[in-house]
C-alpha cells in the first residue's frame, strides 16, 4: 500500500527540482540547495512583480491622459478604442520582456521578438492610415463603394505580405528561399483552383467596368434582385422573396446583365382590353383619372395608355407607368393594384371588358 505522505513528499521534491533546473541550476546537482537558490528566485519574482506593476500604472496613466485629451479635442470613440488597445499591447509587451529576461531567455531572441512586435505595430498603423486615406479619397470624389472595397483589400493583402516578410527576417529566415517556395506553391494552387481564379479576375473586371453597383436592381440570366454585395469571387443579390442568391463572378461576366435602375427611372407595362363596341378615348380618360391616386406611380413622366393590338375578342390596350428605383421590389404588387383599379373603373363606367367567345353564323335554308 502506498504511503500518502511519502508520495506527496516525492511529488513536491520533483516539482521543486524541475523548477530549480528551469531557473538555470546545473543538472548535475542532485540535491536542491534552497538556501542559495530561493533568494535568487524570490529576487527575480519581486523584480517581475514590481516592473509589471510599474508598467500597469504607466498604462493606466496613459489611458486617463488619452481620455482627457480626447474630450478636449473631440476625438472619435473608435479612435480612442484603437489607441487604448495600443497602450494595452505595449503593456503586454513590456511585461513579457521583463518575464523573459528574468527566466533566462537569450537576449538575442528577446531583441528579435521586440523588433518583430514594433514592426507589426508599424504595419498595423500603416494599415489604419491607408484605410483612412482610401476611404476619404473615394468619399470626397464620390467614387464607387465597390472599387473602394477592392482597393482596401488589395492594400491589406500587400501590407500583410510585406509584414510577414519583415517579421520572418527578424528571426533569421531566408526570404529568397521562402519566396521561391511560395512561387511553386502558388503555381500548384493556380492549377488546382482555376475556377476560383477565373471568378477573382471576373470580380476585378466587374468592379472596374461597373455594369452595376450595390443597391441596383439587376437581372442576371433568369435571376432578378437587388445587388447586396460585390466581392472578389461572388456577387450576391436579394430577390423580392427576400432570398439571397450568390452568383460566381465568372458567371456574371459571361451573362447578359440587365440593370433596371441605371437610368434612375424605370417604366413598366400592364395589359388589359375593352370590347370593340367601346371607345378607346373614353376608356383612356376613365382609367387615367382612376389611377391618379395610386401609390408609388409617378405623375411625371405621366402614365400613358396605348393600343396594343386589335385582337379577336376586343381591343387590347396597355398602360405604361413609371416607378422610382427604390420601389422596383414592389412592382408586382403595384401592377396588381393598378389592374384592380382599371377593372373597377371600367365596370363603374359601364365599359365592357371582353372575354373570348365564338359567334356562329348560319345560312338560311
Amino acid at each position: 500500500m502506498i504511503n500518502l505522505q511519502v508520495f506527496l513528499d516525492e511529488l513536491f521534491q520533483s516539482l521543486g527540482r524541475s523548477l530549480y533546473f528551469f531557473y538555470g541550476a546545473p543538472e548535475e546537482i542532485n540535491a536542491i540547495d534552497w538556501s542559495s537558490w530561493l533568494p535568487k528566485f524570490l529576487a527575480g519574482l519581486t523584480i517581475c512583480v514590481l516592473l509589471i506593476t510599474l508598467f500597469w500604472l504607466i498604462y493606466r496613466g496613459a489611458l486617463l491622459s488619452m481620455r482627457r485629451l480626447s474630450k478636449r479635442f473631440n476625438v472619435k470613440s473608435q479612435s480612442q478604442g484603437r489607441i487604448a488597445k495600443g497602450f494595452k499591447y505595449l503593456w503586454y509587451l513590456a511585461s513579457a520582456i521583463v518575464v523573459a529576461s528574468q527566466i533566462g531567455i537569450d537576449s538575442a531572441t528577446i531583441k528579435s521578438s521586440v523588433n518583430a512586435v514594433f514592426i507589426g505595430a508599424i504595419f498595423f498603423g500603416l494599415w489604419i492610415a491607408m484605410d483612412r486615406v482610401i476611404e476619404s479619397t473615394f468619399k470626397n470624389n464620390d467614387l464607387n463603394a465597390s472599387i473602394m472595397q477592392l482597393s482596401k483589400n488589395v492594400v491589406s493583402v500587400l501590407l500583410v505580405v510585406f509584414a510577414i516578410a519583415a517579421l520572418m527576417k527578424q528571426f533569421g529566415f531566408d526570404l529568397v528561399s521562402i519566396v521561391a517556395g511560395l512561387g511553386i506553391v502558388g503555381l500548384a494552387v493556380g492549377f488546382a483552383a482555376q475556377s476560383t481564379l477565373a471568378d477573382f479576375i471576373a470580380g476585378i473586371t466587374i468592379l472596374i467596368e461597373q455594369p452595376f453597383k450595390i443597391g441596383d436592381w439587376v437581372r442576371i440570366n433568369e435571376k432578378e434582385g437587388m445587388v447586396e454585395r460585390i466581392a472578389l469571387r461572388t456577387t450576391r443579390i436579394r430577390t423580392r422573396d427576400n432570398v439571397s442568391i450568390v452568383i460566381p463572378n465568372s458567371t456574371v461576366a459571361a451573362a447578359e446583365v440587365t440593370n433596371l435602375t441605371a437610368r434612375h427611372l424605370v417604366r413598366f407595362k400592364a395589359s388589359f382590353g375593352i370590347a370593340y363596341e367601346e371607345h378607346v378615348d373614353e376608356a383612356r380618360q376613365v382609367i387615367l383619372k382612376a389611377i391618379e391616386s395610386t401609390e408609388f406611380v409617378l405623375k411625371t413622366p405621366a402614365p400613358m395608355i396605348m393600343v396594343d393590338e386589335l385582337a379577336d375578342s376586343g381591343v387590347n390596350l396597355y398602360l405604361l407607368f413609371w416607378l422610382l428605383p427604390a420601389n422596383i421590389d414592389k412592382q408586382p404588387k403595384i401592377t396588381a393594384a393598378l389592374l384592380e383599379t382599371i377593372h373597377k373603373s371600367l365596370v363603374d363606367a359601364d365599359i365592357e371588358i371582353p372575354y373570348p367567345h365564338v359567334q356562329l353564323l348560319t345560312n338560311k335554308p
